[in-house]
């Protein structure tokens, strides 16, 4: 078992001790048994950026268009079984969070504790521009840029987007939000791409549940947002909210779906 959020280099460095027919001891991040003992090497690889990685699907889409004219069967390569109906890719922005949310599996402290990462890691803005464009190119279908931009800074943000501009990308774009961005930023996001969408979790309609939960929000800001980014273009726009947390109740639910209603209103 490889251990931690970046896996590439110590899978590397397996698969290259084992076609040497080596010890494993000093591949990094790996917990291994032998003779039914569980030997746990050092975690060394968990890499300050994401720059040396390139998330381009291309080589995935031959490999699958290979297989597919030997075996004649497509579905084993699906990520989900409705992608079809709804194919959607992605585009990584980021290791870590920079957020520390109570119940997200994601979060700082999860991170800190599950993969030993202590610092958020960033992709280069231009390399996942190119990434998003490359993805573009061999379907069209929607990318979702997953974790908000913004946690790296504004100009990093703003790089990203301008170096997309470049790329005059035409499929549905996706970005996420942890907080409600300003005017401003979303119309440097409608100037950058032309079909965008947007992603937000305000979890509950209470402020108390919500900032409990770690958005420190409120329900003024959200909605303008919305209306901000609706009235700049943005296609497709997903709330999402959750059951299950600090302080909530039943009643509480009850009127997260009865606030739902007057959104869409």
């Amino acid at each position: 078992v490889i251990r931690g959020d970046s896996a590439e280099e110590p899978l590397r460095q397996l698969i290259d001790a084992i076609k040497k027919r080596r010890s494993v001891k000093n591949v990094s991040n790996l917990t291994w048994k032998k003779d039914g003992r569980i030997y746990v090497n050092k975690t060394m690889h968990v890499p300050l950026d994401m720059d040396e990685l390139s998330f381009d699907y291309s080589s995935m889409v031959r490999r699958t268009a290979k297989f597919t004219l030997l075996h004649g069967d497509f579905s084993g390569h699906m990520p989900f079984k409705e992608w079809c109906r709804y194919p959607i890719l992605a585009i990584p922005t980021c290791r870590g969070c920079s957020r520390d949310c109570v119940i997200c599996g994601g979060s700082s402290s999860a991170y800190s504790k599950a993969c030993e990462r202590q610092k958020t890691a960033y992709r280069d803005p231009q390399r996942m521009a190119r990434d998003v464009a490359k993805a573009a190119s061999l379907i069209k279908a929607p990318i979702i840029i997953l974790g908000d931009v913004l946690q790296g800074g504004r100009d990093r943000a703003k790089r990203f987007l301008e170096c997309l501009k470049r790329e005059r990308v035409r499929n549905h774009v996706a970005l996420e939000f942890f907080s409600p961005p300003d005017k401003d930023f979303l119309e440097t996001v409608a100037d950058a791409i032309p079909n965008f969408n947007i992603q937000i979790s305000p979890e509950s309609h209470d402020e108390k549940i919500r900032k409990a939960f770690g958005r420190n929000y409120g329900n003024e800001e959200l909605e303008c947002f919305i209306e901000h980014a609706l009235t700049l273009g943005c296609r497709r726009l997903d709330v999402f909210f959750m059951i299950g947390l600090p302080y909530q109740t039943s009643d509480s639910v009850t009127e997260t779906v009865a606030y739902c209603g007057r959104l869409l209103e």
